[in-house]
């Protein structure tokens, strides 16, 4: 099934699930690598937060399929995937979950914060790499990926 806007269309049977989370090609996941840490807090949630985590696990994932099932799943040039700005929040309170259920725990800590800055560290390399021209807007491949990783110079 596909609706039409003119000439572009959502196509609802084959959405691009994998490729709008984890594809090089803007990939949510790929270019904001810290997120995953909220996808682990969705299963620590505890207390008065965790009535929170059904409504925004609906909400990802309705526009999750909305964003993939669209003719230019990518949503053209930006650093990173720009469909999700407006839920961006929603990400926030299963991560604040994580990091405090990691703070009682050493090991997890470790793991964590380690994780945290190192996918954050990566971000901003990549989106100073974005501003000055390396990583280019759209259509990005594997191949210009490996080329250009941490390269600061054109």
């Amino acid at each position: 099934m596909a609706a039409s806007q003119g000439g572009r269309a959502f196509d609802f049977l084959h959405p691009h699930l994998t490729a709008v989370l984890f594809s090089v090609r803007k990939g949510l996941c790929f270019w904001s690598p810290v997120l995953l840490l909220s996808v682990a807090g969705f299963f620590v949630m505890r207390g008065r937060i965790r009535r929170f985590r059904l409504p925004s696990i609906a909400v990802l994932a309705v526009t999750l399929y909305l964003i993939a099932s669209w003719w230019d799943w990518q949503f053209g040039g930006s650093y990173g995937h720009r469909g999700f700005t407006d839920v961006l929040a929603l990400f926030a309170l299963p991560m604040a979950a994580l990091f405090q259920h990691a703070a009682s725990r050493p090991t997890v800590r470790l793991i964590v914060g380690t994780f945290a800055v190192m996918a954050v560290a990566l971000s901003i390399a990549q989106m100073i790499q974005y501003w000055v021209g390396i990583i280019p807007y759209s259509d990005v491949t594997w191949d210009q990926y490996r080329s250009f990783f941490l390269r600061f110079s054109p």
